[in-house]
C-alpha cells in the first residue's frame, strides 16, 4: 500500500465521528469496553501512515488505550528476553506483526457480520467474513483462507457477499467449485442462508453450465465447475461466456474459488499451470474482490495455487493466508469430530501372472513396500481384510446410532466394483451403493445417501466410491471411513477422511467419533500419528477452556 499523499485529510470530521460512534453503539471495537464520556478516538482501521483512508468505512471506535496500542509505532515489538520469541527471526516477527494488524483491521466488522444473519456463527466464519469485508472496503483485491473440510466455509463467503450486496457494492457472485455435487450443495446452502438474513437477502445463486445467459436475469449469481473453464480449450467459446459476463459487470461482482487447490498455477520456472487457473486470473482482474478457499496450502505437484501469495525461506514455501480454520480448531470448538485410527496389517503375498501363463509370487512387508502401494491395496487378501474391518466397525458404531454409515474409498473403478460385489455377498444386510465417475447415476446416489433426518433413510448403508465423494461431500451420518486408495498426500487424505468429520447436530457430541480403517504402511501411520496428536491437543485445550471433561460440550 502506498504512503498517503501530504494533501490527504488525516482527521475525521464531526459527522464521521458521530457515525462511527453510532455504528459501534458506544463500545470500543477492539477490547469491547464501554466508552466513558469523551475519552475515545475515531481510529483508522488501516493506519493512515499505511495509506488508510479517512472515511467511515475505515473508521473504528477505539478507547484511548487501545488507540495508543494500535498506533503503528506501538504495535507489540519483538522482545529478545521473551522465551516464546527466542527462536523468532526478524522476518517471522514482521509476519506476525502483519497478521496482528490484519486481525485488528477486521475486528470492527465483527459486529457488522453478526447483524447480517440470525443463524449462529462459528468463530472462523465471523473471522473470515469480517476479514473479507475489511479487505474489500479498503481496496484490496483478494482474501486467502486455508480451511479444513467441515469448517463451514460456504456460509463464511455468503456473509460478505450479503454485506456487499446491502451496501450496493456488487451486482452478483461468480462461484467456482471442482465437482457438480458442490454446485448442488452451494445452491442448497444459499437457499438456507437467504432465509436467515435479517435484511432483504441477496438473490438466489444457482448451479449453471456453459449456457446463455450464463447467469439468469432473475438470479444473483451462478455456481460453476472449474471444468467449465477448461472444457474445449481449443475452441474457447465456453470460457468466453464467463469472460463476457465478467467484463460486463467489471468491478461489481464477488469471485469465489472453492477448493482453490484445484487451480494450480505455473511454478517459478514457468512449468505446469492449468487452463482453469489462467481463466480464474482473467476473471479476477474484473472482480471487486476474490476469495480463495483452499483445503490445503500446497498441491501434490508442488505448484502454487493461482492468485495466492507465498513466502519463501530457507525451509521452503509457505502460504500467506488471511484466515485459518484447521482440524484442531474444529475439534476444540466442537464442530468437527475426534478421529480414531485402526491400522490393519497389510503384509502379504503379491501374485503376478504373465502372458505365457507363468506366475510369480512375492512375499512382502508393507514397511518396505511403500513404492508400489497401488498393487498392495488391490491385493484381495489385503483389501478384503480392510473391508471386513470397516464393516465390523460400522456394526459397532450402529450400537451407538442406527443412522451411522460408512464410506470406502477405492483405488480405481474396477476395484470399487470388486469391493461392492464382496460386500453384497459377505454382508447382505448392508445396503451397499456405488458412486464412481462412469456411473450416470453417481450424482443421484450421492444425494440420496445423505440422511433426511436423525432416523436415517433407506438409501444405502455403505457408500463405495473412487473420487466422486472426496471433495466437499457433506454427509454427517458417515462415521466410518475405509481407506483403500493408494494416495498418501496429506491434503488429499484429510479431504477424504473428513467426509465423516462433521459433527451432526441430531446426535450427542459424546456419541460422535470418526473411525478410520487403513493399511499400516509408513506414510499412513505417520499421518495417523499427526491426527492423533491434533485430537489430544484439541481436547486438552477444550478441557482447559471449559474446566470440565475433555469430551464435554
Amino acid at each position: 500500500m502506498q504512503s498517503p499523499s501530504p494533501n490527504r485529510r488525516r482527521s475525521f470530521n464531526q459527522f464521521e465521528r458521530n457515525e462511527i460512534y453510532r455504528r459501534a453503539d458506544g463500545t470500543c471495537q477492539y477490547c469491547g469496553a464501554p466508552i466513558d464520556g469523551d475519552n475515545w478516538e475515531a481510529d483508522h482501521v488501516i493506519p493512515f501512515s499505511l495509506g488508510g483512508r479517512t472515511a467511515i468505512d475505515n473508521g473504528a471506535l477505539s478507547c484511548a488505550p487501545c488507540n495508543r496500542r494500535k498506533g503503528i509505532g506501538n504495535l507489540p515489538m519483538y522482545d529478545e528476553n521473551d522465551p516464546d520469541e527466542l527462536d523468532m527471526t526478524d522476518q517471522e516477527h514482521a509476519d506476525w506483526v502483519l497478521k496482528e494488524a490484519q486481525t485488528a483491521s477486521a475486528r470492527p466488522y465483527l459486529s457488522v457480520v453478526d447483524s447480517l444473519t440470525s443463524m449462529p456463527l462459528r468463530s472462523f466464519q465471523r473471522e473470515l467474513a469480517s476479514t473479507v469485508i475489511s479487505r474489500t472496503v479498503t481496496g484490496l483485491k483478494s482474501t486467502t483462507a486455508w480451511v479444513s473440510p467441515g469448517s463451514g466455509k460456504t456460509y463464511a463467503w455468503m456473509l460478505p457477499a450479503q454485506y456487499l450486496y446491502e451496501q450496493g457494492l456488487i451486482d452478483g457472485v461468480m462461484v467456482y467449485v471442482p465437482r457438480l455435487s458442490l454446485q448442488d450443495q452451494a445452491e442448497r446452502d444459499c437457499n438456507t442462508f437467504r432465509q436467515k438474513c435479517r435484511n432483504a437477502p441477496m438473490g438466489e445463486i444457482v448451479g449453471r453450465g456453459n449456457v446463455v445467459p450464463l447467469i439468469l436475469p432473475d438470479k444473483f449469481g451462478g455456481v460453476f465447475t472449474y471444468q467449465s473453464l477448461a472444457r474445449d480449450s481449443a475452441n474457447p467459446i465456453n470460457r468466453q461466456l464467463h469472460f463476457n459476463w465478467a467484463e460486463q459487470h467489471s468491478g461489481r461482482f464477488l469471485l469465489v474459488c472453492d477448493e482453490a487447490q484445484f487451480i494450480g498455477d505455473a511454478n517459478a520456472e514457468g512449468e505446469g499451470g492449468t487452463i482453469a487457473a489462467s481463466s480464474i486470473k482473467a476473471l479476477h482482474d474484473h472482480a471487486l474482490h476474490t476469495i480463495l478457499l483452499t483445503g490445503t496450502p500446497f498441491r501434490s505437484d508442488d505448484n502454487p495455487i493461482a492468485l495466492a501469495d507465498y513466502t519463501t525461506d530457507k525451509e521452503g514455501m509457505w502460504l500467506d493466508w488471511h484466515a485459518r480454520a484447521d482440524y484442531k480448531r474444529g475439534v476444540r470448538e466442537g464442530y468437527l469430530r475426534p478421529v480414531e485410527f485402526t491400522l490393519v496389517n497389510a503384509d502379504g503375498t503379491l501374485t503376478k501372472t504373465f502372458d505365457d501363463g507363468g506366475v510369480i509370487k512375492q512375499d512382502f512387508e508393507i514397511e518396505s513396500y511403500d513404492g508400489r502401494l497401488g498393487a498392495v491395496v488391490k491385493n484381495p487378501t489385503i483389501w478384503q481384510s480392510l473391508v471386513i474391518e470397516t464393516a465390523e466397525t460400522l456394526k459397532r458404531q450402529r450400537t451407538i446410532s442406527p443412522t451411522y454409515r460408512a464410506l470406502i474409498a477405492c483405488a480405481d473403478q474396477s476395484h470399487a466394483r470388486d469391493v461392492v460385489n464382496f460386500l453384497q455377498k459377505k454382508y447382505p444386510r448392508f445396503d451397499t451403493v456405488l458412486a464412481i465417475s462412469d456411473e450416470t447415476r453417481a450424482k443421484d446416489t450421492l444425494n440420496a445417501f445423505r440422511p433426511r433426518n436423525k432416523y436415517g433413510s433407506n438409501d444405502g448403508d455403505i457408500l463405495v466410491t473412487v473420487g466422486m465423494a472426496y471433495i466437499g461431500y457433506d454427509c454427517p451420518s458417515i462415521s466410518t471411513v475405509g481407506v483403500l486408495s493408494r494416495t498418501r498426500f496429506d491434503g488429499w487424505l484429510e479431504q477424504l477422511i473428513m467426509r465423516g468429520g462433521r459433527m451432526w447436530s441430531d446426535l450427542s457430541p459424546e456419541d460422535q467419533t470418526l473411525q478410520v480403517i487403513a493399511p499400516n504402511d509408513p506414510k499412513m501411520a505417520y499421518f495417523a500419528i499427526k491426527f492423533r496428536r491434533c485430537v489430544e491437543e484439541a481436547l486438552k485445550q477444550r478441557q482447559e477452556r471449559d474446566g470440565g471433561s475433555a469430551r464435554s460440550e
